[in-house]
């Protein structure tokens, strides 16, 4: 079952929001995030500008893969990954899947999801 949470800084965060890692503790979960929830400090500045700029590094969209409606992103002959978090301002979201795969796109439409890896 997914667990909400809000951070002190506005942007909402949903653990396991497709509900596809019931076998695997909140505080497990919170650990394969790693540093990426400490990139967000406001809830009005664009996702991908936040995250770039704590990153340190340009960020690159991925080319091939895509969001599906149901939240999972899909690349041709791969698995498809679920997303182990996500991440909502009033106007954008971003999914955080495994192997620091990062889609960031407006809210409602996940087909423009621009996708990138952070590691």
């Amino acid at each position: 079952m997914a667990t909400h949470l809000i951070s002190r800084n506005g942007i909402r965060l949903t653990l396991d929001p497709t509900d596809n890692f019931a076998s695997i503790s909140d505080n497990q979960l919170m650990e394969t995030l790693g540093i990426i929830p400490r990139f967000f400090t406001d809830k009005e500045a664009p996702i991908w500008e936040q995250v770039e700029n704590a990153y340190g590094f340009p960020m690159c969209d991925l080319d091939g893969g895509t969001v599906g409606e149901d939240l999972h992103y899909r690349y041709p002959e791969d698995p498809a990954l679920a997303p182990v978090a996500m991440y909502q301002t009033d106007t954008e979201v971003m999914l955080q899947y495994q192997y620091a795969i990062c889609a960031i796109y407006p809210k409602g439409k996940p087909e423009l999801a621009k996708v990138t890896r952070i590691d």
